[in-house]
């Protein structure tokens, strides 16, 4: 399986493209057939082939899991991938902002604020120790603005980095000594998209990034105190 998986990131076998028969393969890989089903398995449930029944099975055009596993693969390796990741998606979240404000379309803008709504819902049922669906809402919230962009890379993005983004919204809402907090952040971000304010979206974007990273930083602080 890694090697295929590497073989496609690779760009032996391209995007689009069919891959080698089974048969094929296991010459190929010098296996036999079993293994190379199994691995074949594996790599359409992680999303990079999909297979068409009568015809073969082809590397995925567009799969945020490709980009995603590498991701929540690198998160895992040691505790300051966590920063750097966050570092990463302020980078993008608050260009995906300035670009939504700019390119949104009416229907682009309703969706968005539809999640903000959500998002206010679930994270009050957070704070009231309800259960809640709060982690997703919020999830779809962040690709709601990176689809209003219009940049297909920004979508890609958000939706790969799902497991890293739980992380974030897991650390940041355990140190929030107001967790309604968020809501606010939260409507100054789409009300600036909805006015159609580039700047101002991004300003608000950003502005929510770095108190996020604030708390990230108190939790870990606190986890290595525990752990002294």
């Amino acid at each position: 399986m890694e090697k295929i998986k590497r073989s496609i990131i690779s760009g032996e076998f391209k995007i689009g493209e069919r891959l080698p028969t089974e048969l094929q393969l296991t010459e190929m890989f010098g296996v036999s057939r079993v293994p190379i089903r199994e691995a074949l398995r594996s790599l359409r449930q992680a999303g990079y082939l999909v297979t068409k029944h009568g015809i073969g099975t082809f590397v995925n055009i567009a799969s945020p899991d490709i980009l995603g596993s590498e991701f929540n693969a690198f998160m895992f390796l040691q505790e300051k991938s966590i920063k750097e990741m966050l570092q990463l998606r302020k980078l993008l979240e608050v260009e995906s902002a300035r670009m939504a404000a700019i390119n949104a379309t009416d229907l682009d803008i309703e969706k968005i604020l539809h999640y903000e709504k959500v998002t206010k819902e679930e994270v009050t049922k957070h704070r009231l120790g309800k259960d809640n669906s709060f982690y997703a809402a919020d999830l779809k919230l962040h690709v709601a603005i990176a689809e209003a962009s219009h940049n297909g890379i920004y979508v890609q993005f958000i939706n790969s980095i799902h497991e890293t983004l739980h992380i974030h919204q897991f650390l940041s809402l355990q140190e929030s000594p107001q967790r309604d907090e968020v809501i606010s952040y939260h409507r100054n971000i789409c009300e600036a998209i909805a006015e159609r304010n580039p700047d101002k979206a991004a300003r608000m974007m950003e502005t929510h990034m770095n108190r996020v990273e604030d708390m990230i930083d108190i939790a870990l602080e606190k986890k290595h105190q525990q752990a002294g």
